[in-house]
């Protein structure tokens, strides 16, 4: 939620890849109801999601409008940009059937639950706002950008 919050003040349309050699998914738009693409209603586990994210750099979109990027580091760490300018340290960990990530802006968890859909990720937030977001991009390579309190 409070991530959907900070989208909206900011006011971003748009985040290109943030890294050469990003690999393009295809845009996923919210499914709608009767459609013949089969929706994985079992969420990832942490296993699942560790092996599936470890080591990459993955591009939110939210029904098409860019949302934010994340790489995924060793020892379930992360790191978060709404913005190639940006971004925010942090860690992830399964409570039960969500995957939630606590940052270093100290806000506290956020859980979201993962799904594998056709060798993209699509991601359910556990609050109010239940806010869906699918996998845009996917690149080997870091983020572009400075962690939070690091810029000039």
């Amino acid at each position: 939620m409070r991530r959907t919050v900070a989208l909206i003040a900011l006011g971003l349309a748009t985040v290109s890849p943030q890294v050469s050699g990003a690999q393009s998914a295809p845009e996923h738009n919210a499914p709608a109801a009767n459609t013949a693409r089969q929706i994985a209603s079992t969420p990832l586990t942490a296993e699942e999601f560790e092996a599936y994210a470890k080591g990459k750099t993955l591009t939110y979109s939210d029904h098409g409008i860019a949302y934010g990027a994340e790489q995924y580091l060793p020892d379930n760490r992360v790191r978060w940009a709404f913005d190639e300018d940006t971004c925010m340290e942090g860690y992830w960990y399964q409570s039960g059937p969500s995957i939630c990530f606590e940052y270093d802006d100290g806000e506290g968890p956020q859980c979201w639950q993962f799904f594998n859909e056709g060798g993209k990720l699509r991601a359910v937030f556990e609050g109010e706002s239940g806010t869906e977001l699918y996998e845009a991009y996917r690149s080997d390579e870091p983020l572009a950008c400075v962690p939070e309190g690091l810029g000039v």
